[in-house]
């Protein structure tokens, strides 16, 4: 996908709860770790939101899709968020935030 090596540059350097755990060593080893696998789910949830288009999906909706568990996919919801990749909607569905892709 065209949009992947900006993961590279953009969340390589430093793990989104950063804030949260002050730069324990410990946490960032496991963000470095895990970071091929979220990889795989940034590009999947931006695919998968690309193709709903304005309609857009929720968290719950793009796990049931992927087949995995909502914890799974929530994080790195917030985190393409934070990224400006995906914006939250107002609105809600199924008691979760509508999720867009940037570009509608």
């Amino acid at each position: 996908m065209d949009g992947l090596p900006l993961f590279s540059h953009t969340f390589e350097r430093r793990d989104p709860a950063h804030r949260k755990h002050g730069g324990n060593e410990s946490s960032n080893l496991a963000h470095r770790k895990a970071l091929g696998k979220k990889r795989y789910f940034y590009s999947r949830i931006l695919i998968l939101l690309r193709q709903a288009g304005s309609t857009g999906r929720t968290a719950k909706e793009l796990a049931r899709m992927l087949g995995v568990g909502f914890n799974q996919i929530s994080g790195r919801c917030t985190e393409l968020v934070q990224m400006g990749f995906v914006r939250r909607l107002a609105i809600r569905r199924d008691g979760s935030a509508v999720l867009i892709h940037r570009k509608y």
